[in-house]
């Protein structure tokens, strides 16, 4: 895969990763979580763009875990994907991190109450 920029160098989506959104839009978190860590995988240790990548993967891994019940693993990997998230602009690579950001908050303090039953995923916008 190419490290692709269109002219005058914005950041270009890989076809993976827009494919993972959609399906972590879609609900479908587990398979959302394998489309972005093929784009993931092509970048070196330490580059931010594969932080970034790791980040919305975590998120991914965060969803699909509170969908299987396991609480305390999916609150692990929300903190986890903010650190990787918190460190990009509000708005990378066409995705709005500022609300993906806020959404994950949210989604932390559900999955943190045992009265809480019915969660609203939340769905990443992007361009």
């Amino acid at each position: 895969m190419s490290h692709g920029t269109e002219s005058g160098g914005a950041s270009v989506l890989p076809p993976e990763v827009r494919r993972g959104l959609e399906l972590f839009n879609e609900g479908h978190f587990h398979e959302a979580h394998e489309e972005i860590e093929e784009a993931w995988k092509t970048y070196p240790k330490g580059h931010p763009t594969r932080v970034f990548f790791q980040g919305l993967i975590q998120a991914a891994v965060a969803m699909h875990h509170h969908r299987r019940g396991k609480q305390g693993p999916a609150v692990t990997m929300i903190a986890r994907a903010r650190t990787k998230l918190v460190a990009a602009p509000a708005t990378h690579f066409g995705i709005d991190v500022a609300r993906l950001l806020r959404d994950l908050d949210r989604c932390e303090e559900l999955f943190l109450d045992p009265e809480q039953t019915n969660v609203d995923y939340p769905s990443i916008s992007y361009e």
